[in-house]
Order: C-alpha cells, then structure tokens, then sequence
C-alpha cells in the first residue's frame, strides 16, 4: 500500500502515519503508546533544559543521565501525557521517587501549590479513555514541540 494519504487519513478506523507521503501499516496500540512516550519524554527533558526538577543536577542532551519523572504514575492516561504531570529529573530521583514521592511531590506543590497538585490528583483518578489514533497525533504533536525547541536552541 503505497499510495498517497494526508497525515492522518483514517480507513475504518485504522490510523495510518505517514512519512515521506507514503502510508505505512497501522501502529498497534502498544507501539503508538511507546512512540508518544519517547517523544513526551525527549520533550519534557528539553523543555526543563536538562536539569533535574527534584535535586538541580544537570545534563547534557547528550547524556542519557535524565529522564521523564511523572509526579502521578504512568498507569492513568488521563495524566500520562500531562505536561503538569511531568519534570526533567535525573534518574536517580526518578527511581527513588518511585519508591519515595515525598521528596518529588513537596518540590512540585513549592513550586506550583498545592491547589494544582490536589486538581491534577484528582484528574489522574477519573476514567479516561483514548483511541489509537488519537495516542499517535499526541505522539506527532510532542514530536513536533521536541523539534521546535530543540532547533530554537541550537540556533539561538
């Protein structure tokens, strides 16, 4: 299949993604969440500048030392791909507020209060449901961000 589809284009509900306008297979659900998190992720990291949220380490965009820490658990769609639900940390942080969230969660209410950490916990426990599609144009999306700032940085 071969031919010539807009971004997008939707045949009885199976999503194409397009690249060099030709239409390739159908993502599985599995694969479009993967896609989105590493674009989310690669996102997050360069919007906080490579510095980890919780204890102020910094990185390059070349080391792999930080990553995407989720004040909530990934498990909830409806804040998965939150930007509020989601700081530049190390990995070290990150794995330890798996285990730990005080340290995470005291650093996230000083710097945006507590009215917005109680309105985004209550936004992770509510049902959400989304479709393959819409998994892979929030996936294109953060991709997009990712670009933009990535190429505003190196050329500014």
């Amino acid at each position: 299949m071969d031919a010539v589809r807009p971004v997008g284009y939707s045949n009885c509900g199976d999503f194409f993604v397009v690249s060099n306008k030709k239409v390739k297979r159908p993502l599985t659900r599995t694969a479009a969440i993967k896609f989105t998190d590493k674009w989310f992720s690669l996102y997050i990291r360069e919007k906080g500048h490579y510095v980890c949220f919780t204890c102020g380490k910094t990185a390059s965009r070349d080391d792999a030392i930080m990553s995407c820490g989720h004040l909530f658990s990934r498990v909830s769609f409806s804040t998965r791909w939150d930007e509020a639900n989601a700081e530049c940390q190390c990995t070290g942080c990150n794995m330890f507020h798996e285990h730990n969230p005080h340290r995470f969660t005291v650093a996230y209410i000083t710097k945006y209060g507590v009215h917005k950490y109680e309105l985004l916990n209550i936004k992770h426990t509510k049902p959400f449901k989304i479709t393959t599609s819409e998994i892979i144009l929030l996936g294109e999306h953060y991709k997009k961000l990712y670009e933009e700032l990535k190429n505003g940085r190196q050329v500014g």
